[in-house]
């Protein structure tokens, strides 16, 4: 994985800091089970929630096999979000270290990350989402002749949720405009890449749609 993914010391540091604070931030979540109208259906679930175009979830959902266990759930989703901002922070090219602790703390601390620990028979899977998501972005962004792969990775992250599509998008509008405002990259690549990546997001759509049906 490390071959793929050069691991550097700003995404070390975001990984860490977002794992540091969502377990101080997240902790009751993690060690209780607060019930809800959701959650009490839930208890044991396949998840199962194609109709609402969500046919990725279960797959998702599976490392917890379908059961409610908070300290599993808790430490799948502080994981997977961690390696989110890692690959957050090397997409956008934060070179500071303090700011991508910052990085790694505002992830986790989201208010929507905290409505999602309420539903937490879901909440790993949803962090699998925002993990996909942000791997769709940065896999166009550093191996562009891979968009067939990063269209795929997409089609899965909105096939668990479909508001991570926007979450991708903001992403990759994030990392287009920095690339225009790099002066040291050609204007014209730039514009190239930035098709290719908004290419990608369609892609992806598309894919997500094709598999629904």
């Amino acid at each position: 994985m490390n071959k793929i993914i050069k691991i550097n010391e700003q995404m070390k540091t975001a990984m860490i800091a977002c794992l540091l604070s969502g377990f101080v931030v997240h902790l009751f979540a993690f060690t209780n089970l607060i019930p809800n109208s959701d959650g009490i259906s839930r208890v044991y679930e396949l998840q199962q929630m194609t109709i609402s175009g969500r046919w990725f979830l279960h797959y998702a959902s599976m490392p917890h096999a379908f059961l409610q266990a908070p300290s599993l759930i808790g430490a799948l989703t502080l994981i997977f979000m961690a390696m989110a901002t890692g690959l957050i922070v090397d997409g956008l090219g934060i070179k500071n270290k303090l700011t991508a602790a910052f990085c790694g703390i505002f992830l986790i601390v989201f208010p929507a990350v905290t409505y999602n620990n309420l539903y937490i028979f879901t909440a790993s899977a949803y962090a699998i989402g925002v993990f996909l998501a942000a791997l769709a972005v940065w896999c166009q962004r550093n191996y562009p002749k891979l968009l067939p792969v990063a269209a795929f990775v997409l089609s899965c992250a909105i096939g668990i949720y479909q508001a991570y599509l926007a979450m991708a998008a903001a992403f990759a509008l994030c990392v287009v405009i920095l690339d225009f405002l790099d002066n040291e990259k050609d204007v014209k690549q730039s514009f190239i890449e930035a098709v290719k990546m908004f290419l990608m997001l369609i892609a992806g759509t598309v894919l997500y749609f094709i598999i629904l049906k």
